[in-house]
């Protein structure tokens, strides 16, 4: 919404819109209210926790316990606590609800930092009369403050003071923390709310899924309370209606968001994902979706209430582009008189114009006046009208900007208008001199006096535009702009329409043309004036007007006045036409003037929008320094191996188990004793009972003790000084571990905890904290003590989110993460090929993080996760959701299953896996991993293979022996506990008196002797820390009675200490913190093994950045005693691929790689393309160069097409040798004389050049072979086509042939010869110029094979069709001269040897060329010779045999009378005796040879 705040409850809302006109008047109760915005004295009072203020720069790592820095007024903040105080208001004057009573409050601020809050919080949990918190054993009768707390505003600051506010059962009725896991009563059970949970906001999301059939979706949420626990309950929801949740994301809140968002769509756009469900506060929701806009990606968008309608996402340029968007927000009411209401408060406040109130005291400044600034507050600050800047934090009223009159740009059109003026009235001034004249007449005579008026009164109307507008001003601006327009356009139409009618009715326009120029013209200036409505250009278009009509007219008057006669207007005064001259020229056509001259369309560029500024958000403020702490080196003194007797100082320790006095004291929280039953919620603020003891709390309650004593007898690490301890029992429940945390925060030798605005000189009970043991405890105390920066050493919570140093300033621990556990986890998977696991977790933090941590990470290492579950809570009939949980499994057929879970919910899980006698690889975590819990569950062995990871911890060897002498001392002092009525929270174990060496098992336990070392590396922390802080030397410390040790100052020393601190002279242990406070021990993995019924913890590898495994250690519980399998598809073979099914990555079919592609490695899912000079075949998984075959000499069909051609040239050399011998004879002259020898050179050329086609093709044989063969065949064809000539010439003109006959032979049968072979020449330089080289074809060459026949390219095509073609019309052209030639009688029939030989040419080649296209190149290459060779051959055989016959069998014939017709061109004399037969008898053809 534009003006203030939305409201997001029922009951508590704001609207800052004024009332509506004829609203009833104020109530009366408005003139009684109070102008104390923020506290009201009352019977009963409420507590309010508001954003009021914001921080006034970038939130860091606290240093020191002191105010934050929050002046900056969070308007919409101030605005809901101004609703409170309107709400109190409203009750206090409406006798019915409370009468009698009056309804005060307190309301603080929050600044949205947690340190304010807790700060806040603990005010109002102050008693009555003060400000101190006092801690008792029960509360019951304890009063605090204020009644009920009204707030905090979202789920993450109801988080950090929930179950501290539970712990108390103070009524805490938030107006917009949403997450579904403040609904369990348990956990908090003092927490109500007045907005929807999300749960049903997620519900309503599935059931859009459902309405829409959207099946397979992604869950995107925000990396706090708000967007983790909607994104399970979305995911759960959406698994019960059949909808596939392909992916689920989180996006880190303070670091990395820009990559992991990356990660996230990289996975939606690989899963196929277009519904999305961002469920995530709106500062999450901006980078996402400006990277979504980068990437150009679109979908459906389902949004969360938290971003559905911000403008942190509203305003992203280009947001529309990212497909449909659908939100989800509350519904909402508006309160009436709110808005009248805080008229009359702040006009009150106006009145009494009172400065703000001194503060009492240093400690009431902050938290009784969070806003001194609004006691100026007036009726002026009401946000009506008002706006605000992207991510704003008030709203103000704006600015208005006008173009005045003394602006650059006002100036610079008054300047153009007013030039434009004086050229109108100069115009005006010219055609009023020459009124009359034809050419005025012309123009309109007293009309175009109008058209300039018209200009003149537009300019001025543009005057209108400039300075302060106002309602006449605006309404007549466009209006007369237009009017005066309009006139001068219309006296233009008028001379416009008289032209027209000259020029096209010219015989009509000289009755009419009065008419026109009169009334007419008058009548459509004032019908186009009567009518406007247009809107048209200003200033360019008034001056366009001018310059086109106006000056062309005022140039002639002023210029060529000679012109302005009646003569040069006759058209249009008199409307008759011009009589044209002789010399002019024809008037141009329309059509002609048209395509003469284009049109110019104009086109106006719209300017681009001014884009809206980013403000970006500095999230590095919110990480953690750097530079704060680089690792700190803890030397843990250990006990020499080799010791057979004690040491001397165990002689002195104290049989005091839980406290010790000291000089420092620190604090210690075990969880020693457990719930004996199942338990509803607390409904009295008083203990839970807890009386079993849990043995394994206790043994390391047991090693604190024994780390302190340690510490205390070596005079080395804190001379002078001695340690001393409190430690209680957390009973691992929520309301047990507050209590000893407000005792260990309370003053020095008190038990109240006093609020001030600054602890820096606070000096608490203790100065740290050892524990609490596991991550749900963390989660509830970590940020209260990291309020009062009071260093908290735990020694068993892993979970990642503590290395948050924003949240959790103040917490270190001596185990690693869990983010190391996940990943030694997958090494594990990775190790035994396991790709298609389940994880499953524990109901809250440690397994619901644990969980997270180890999905993202094995979805990093191609890891797929087939099913996540969550284990209910031990108070939500956990045994139902376990089977849920393990028919998932089931119907996975998932064989390994990851259990990140706390031992309570492990045993109940595995109870259920026993009795459905279920089998696997169970992966424990380390918080189960070795733990009695679960070892000692019936028939535990049967569920199959139990791997699990403890922490790399040394073992503590002078352990068991102090402890023996502990128990001994114990038993010689034989203390009595107290009394019955004592309260356990200051004896936790009052059994623990009569221990005995006999319990020495408390401590020799694996579990407790695995997890000894983080409770004694805790401890040795702090006093090297102290060391380092004291400045202490191996004889003193620079501290005394007067030098207070402060937490938050030790805190400092934790960061700076180095291992150059300190120089005990022992055995040390080096223990790696990194600048987050994580250890860097690494683990052990051990195997549960049973041998002869006894569960033994077996090591079999290490995991310390790469995991070491002893695969001969390992000893599986499977049929075959071999490695199980847990995969969701079978490998696949060699040259096959995997098609992912769905969005498991493992679950896929083996697709076949086809030739040209290849099996990069066992993981692709694709078949990787072979570079381009490479092939492969079918299945391969790999690419080769390709190998070439070629028409090799010694080959068999290059053997027999040499044989072939050898025998030819040796036919060929016979015939020449033949026509050489017998050169000058009758024969040899008629068949060409010494052209014969240039045909049969020819041939031999021909066959000579086919060699070209055998052996290694290059760039020059591939150029040369095709037009050698041509040209050598055009050389014999020409001269076959000489002959054919005469002979033709000779039949065909006899009377005539004989007197050119010689030309013919001679000179002509060169020139024949030479045209031919010149055109053929051409043709085939032309085939060489274009024809790509063997070089290029070769680099060019698209391998798609492994081995192929090499041959030159075939590319050009036409040029080989030219060059044959030439030949083919050379052999057809002779066949046709000689087919039809007359046989000479009784002389040799000439014809018939070209006749045959040419048609065998035409009938060899003709076949040829179609089956040479279609060939593999091996085969067309033998078949091109082949083919070649045949022509040849058929040249040959027809045309020269025939001849060689005639002289070697019949050389008499070899005479002039038997070849007379083709030597002399005369026919021949056909004898008498025939001529005179009478019946002409048939005479028979001679056969070859014959006369």
């Amino acid at each position: 919404m534009k003006h203030g705040c939305s409201t997001h409850v029922k009951l508590l809302a704001l609207c800052y819109a004024l009332g509506l006109a004829g609203c009833p008047s104020s109530p009366a109760w408005f003139q009684n209210i109070s102008t104390d915005l923020f506290n009201m004295s009352g019977d009963i009072s409420l507590g309010g926790l508001f954003p009021i203020n914001m921080l006034t720069s970038n939130p860091s790592e606290r240093t020191e316990p002191q105010n934050i820095s929050c002046n900056r007024i969070n308007e919409q903040g101030l605005a809901l606590a101004l609703v409170m105080k309107y709400t109190v208001d409203e009750i206090n004057a409406d006798p019915t609800l409370l009468p009698g009573l009056k309804l005060g409050f307190e309301t603080l601020d929050t600044c949205k930092q947690t340190a304010v809050l807790v700060e806040s919080t603990l005010f109002l949990l102050t008693e009555d009369t003060t400000e101190e918190l006092t801690v008792k054993c029960n509360y019951t009768d304890y009063q605090t403050r204020v009644a009920a707390i009204i707030g905090p505003s979202n789920s993450d600051m109801v988080s950090a003071i929930g179950q501290l506010l539970g712990f108390f059962l103070m009524p805490t009725i938030s107006y917009r923390a949403t997450s579904d896991k403040f609904s369990d009563q348990f956990l908090y059970p003092s927490f109500l709310r007045t907005v929807p949970t999300d749960k049903w906001h997620a519900e309503a999301i599935v059931h859009l899924m459902v309405e829409f059939e959207w099946k397979w979706v992604a869950v995107v949420a925000s990396d706090d309370e708000y967007g983790r626990d909607a994104q399970h309950d979305i995911s759960a929801m959406a698994d019960n209606r059949s909808i596939c949740v392909a992916y689920e994301g989180l996006i880190p809140m303070y670091t990395g968001t820009r990559h992991m968002i990356s990660k996230i769509l990289d996975t939606i756009t690989r899963a196929k994902v277009k519904v999305v469900v961002v469920f995530a506060a709106a500062a999450t929701a901006e980078p996402f979706f400006t990277e979504v806009i980068r990437r150009n990606l679109t979908g459906v968008w389902i949004a969360s209430a938290a971003w559905a309608l911000h403008p942190y996402v509203t305003t992203l340029p280009n947001i529309h582009k990212i497909g449909t968007i659908i939100g989800f927000a509350e519904k909402t009411q508006t309160l009436g008189l709110l808005a009248s209401y805080t008229q009359e408060l702040f006009a009150r406040i106006k009145e009494e114009k009172r400065p703000p109130p001194a503060p009492e005291s240093a400690a009431a400044t902050f938290p009784r006046h969070p806003c001194p600034q609004c006691w100026s507050l007036s009726p002026d600050n009401i946000s009506m009208g008002q706006w605000s800047h992207f991510r704003s934090n008030k709203c103000t009223k704006p600015t208005f900007d006008v173009l005045p009159w003394e602006q650059p740009e006002s100036v610079a059109l008054m300047v153009a208008g007013a030039a434009l003026l004086v050229c109108q009235g100069s115009v005006g001034v010219l055609f009023l001199k020459n009124r009359g004249t034809p050419l005025v007449s012309a123009s309109g005579g007293v009309l175009s006096g109008v058209t300039l008026l018209g200009l003149m009164g537009g300019c001025l109307s543009l005057l209108l535009f400039l300075g302060r507008p106002g309602d006449l001003v605006c309404r007549l601006q466009l209006t007369l702009t237009s009017i005066f327009h309009t006139a001068a356009l219309s006296v233009i139409l008028a001379v416009s329409l008289q032209i027209f009618y000259v020029t096209e009715f010219p015989q009509k326009a000289a009755s009419h043309l009065d008419t026109l120029r009169g009334r007419g013209g008058w009548l459509i200036v004032l019908v186009c004036c009567g009518v406007q409505a247009g809107i048209c250009g200003c200033l360019v278009s008034n001056l366009g007007l001018m310059a086109a009509y106006f000056f062309p007219k005022c140039y002639m008057l002023l210029k060529k006045p000679d012109q302005n006669t009646l003569e040069h207007f006759r058209t249009f005064l008199e409307g008759a036409p011009p009589t044209p001259q002789a010399d002019e020229p024809e008037p141009v056509s329309t059509t002609q003037f048209i395509t003469n001259t284009p049109r110019q369309k104009s086109q106006v560029t719209r300017g681009q929008r001014g884009e809206r500024p980013t403000y970006i958000k500095d999230f590095g403020a919110y990480c953690m320094a750097t530079s704060a702490v680089k690792r700190l080196l803890l030397c843990l003194t250990l006990g020499l191996t080799g010791c057979q007797s004690s040491p001397e100082w165990f002689q002195n320790i104290s049989t005091n188990i839980f406290s010790l006095p000291g000089d420092i004291m620190l604090g210690g929280l075990f969880h020693i004793r457990q719930a004996t039953a199942s338990m509803g919620p607390r409904v009295e603020p008083k203990d839970i009972p807890c009386d079993s003891l849990d043995a394994y709390g206790l043994g390391r309650a047991l090693v604190m003790k024994y780390a302190v004593d340690e510490i205390n007898a070596d005079q080395m690490l804190l001379p002078g000084i001695k340690l001393g301890y409190e430690i209680f029992d957390t009973c691992a429940e929520t309301a047990n571990i507050l209590k000893p945390t407000l005792l260990f925060l309370t003053e020095k030798s008190t038990e109240e905890l006093a609020v001030t605005c600054n602890y820096t000189d606070y000096e608490p009970r203790v100065v740290a904290v050892i524990g609490p043991s596991s991550s749900d405890l963390v989660a509830v105390v970590g940020k209260l003590l990291g309020f009062f920066l009071m260093p908290m050493i735990s020694y068993g919570a892993t979970s990642e989110q503590f290395s948050n140093k924003k949240l959790y300033p103040s917490f270190l621990r001596t185990v690693p993460s869990d983010k190391g556990l996940a990943i030694a986890m997958v090494h594990l998977l990775k190790e035994f090929k396991w790709n298609w696991v389940a994880v499953v977790g524990s109901e809250g933090t440690y397994g619901r993080q644990g969980k997270q941590m180890f999905s993202q990470v094995a979805g990093d290492m191609s890891i797929c996760v087939a099913y996540e579950g969550i284990i209910p809570d031990v108070y939500d009939d956990p045994v139902t959701g376990v089977n849920t949980i393990l028919d998932k499994i089931q119907a996975t057929s998932v064989r390994v299953v990851v259990l990140f879970s706390n031992p309570t919910a492990t045993k109940i899980f595995f109870k259920e896996v026993i009795r459905r006698n279920l089998t696997g690889v169970w992966i424990a975590s380390t918080d189960w991993a070795v733990h009695d819990r679960v070892s000692t569950i019936p028939d535990i062995h049967k569920v199959g293979t139990i791997i699990g990871f403890t922490d790399n911890n040394p073992r503590l060897h002078l352990l068991n022996s102090y402890t023996l002498e502990l128990f001994a001392k114990i038993s010689q002092e034989k203390k009595m506990p107290g009394p019955a009525s004592a309260s356990p929270f200051r004896d936790p174990c009052p059994q623990c008196w009569s221990l005995s060496p006999a319990n020495i098992s408390l401590v020799e336990h694996r579990a407790v002797q695995r997890t000894a070392f983080p409770v004694y590396a805790a401890v040795y922390s702090v006093a090297m820390a102290l060391h380092a802080m004291l400045g202490c030397n191996t004889t003193s410390c620079m501290w005394g009675a007067d030098r207070e040790i402060r937490p938050w100052k030790l805190l400092k020393a934790f960061k700076k200490t180095s291992s150059a601190n300190g120089t005990i002279d022992m055995k040390r242990t080096h223990l790696v913190f990194d600048k987050n406070g994580n250890p860097d021990i690494g683990y052990k993995m051990v195997e549960w093994v049973w041998e002869n019924g006894t569960l033994d913890f077996i090591d079999v590898g290490t995991f310390h950045k790469t995991l070491s495994v002893n695969h001969t250690l390992f000893k599986w519980h499977t049929p075959n005693s071999e490695v199980p399998l847990s995969s969701c598809s079978a490998d696949c073979k060699p040259g096959q691929v995997r098609r992912v099914k769905g969005f498991h990555s493992c679950c896929f079919d083996c697709i076949d790689c086809m030739a040209g592609t290849y099996q990069a490695n066992s993981e692709e899912h694709d078949c990787t393309p072979c570079p381009k000079d490479q092939w492969s075949q079918f299945r391969s998984t790999n690419c080769t160069k390709p190998t070439f075959d070629i028409l090799s000499w010694e080959q068999p069909e290059s053997v027999a097409l040499m044989v072939a051609g050898a025998a030819l040239l040796v036919c060929q050399g016979s015939v020449g040798v033949l026509f050489l011998k017998n050169r000058g004879t009758p024969l040899v002259s008629a068949s060409g004389g010494v052209l014969s020898g240039v045909t049969l050179l020819g041939l031999m050329g021909g066959c000579l050049s086919l060699l070209l086609f055998l052996g290694q093709p290059g760039d020059l044989v591939c150029r040369l072979r095709l037009p050698l063969t041509s040209i050598f065949h055009t050389a014999a064809l020409s001269v076959i086509l000489a002959v054919s000539l005469q002979i033709f010439y000779v039949t065909e003109f006899p009377q005539k042939a004989a007197s050119h006959l010689d030309t013919i032979r001679g000179r002509g049968g060169w020139l024949i010869v030479l045209v031919c072979c010149g055109v053929q020449a051409g043709m085939c330089g032309w085939y060489i110029q274009t024809e790509r080289s063997f070089s290029l074809h070769m680099a060019k060459m698209n391998i798609n094979f492994l081995k192929a026949f090499l041959s030159c390219p075939k590319e050009q095509y036409m040029g080989f069709y030219l060059m044959q073609g030439l030949n083919l019309g050379l052999s057809l052209l002779s066949f046709m001269c000689t087919f039809m030639a007359a046989k000479p009688v009784r002389q040799y029939n000439l014809a018939r040897d070209i006749t045959f030989s040419t048609l065998i040419y035409c009938v060899v080649w003709v076949g040829f060329i179609p089956m040479y296209t279609g060939l593999a190149p091996r085969l067309s290459s033998i078949i091109h010779v082949s083919f070649s060779l045949g022509s040849i051959v058929g040249l040959v055989a027809a045309y020269y045999f025939p001849k060689c016959n005639l002289l070697l069998k019949k050389p008499e014939l070899n005479s002039s009378e038997h070849f007379r017709t083709f030597l002399e061109g005369a026919p021949a004399a056909i004898p008498q005796e025939e001529t005179s037969t009478p019946p002409p008898q048939p005479v028979s053809e001679p056969q070859p040879g014959q006369n």
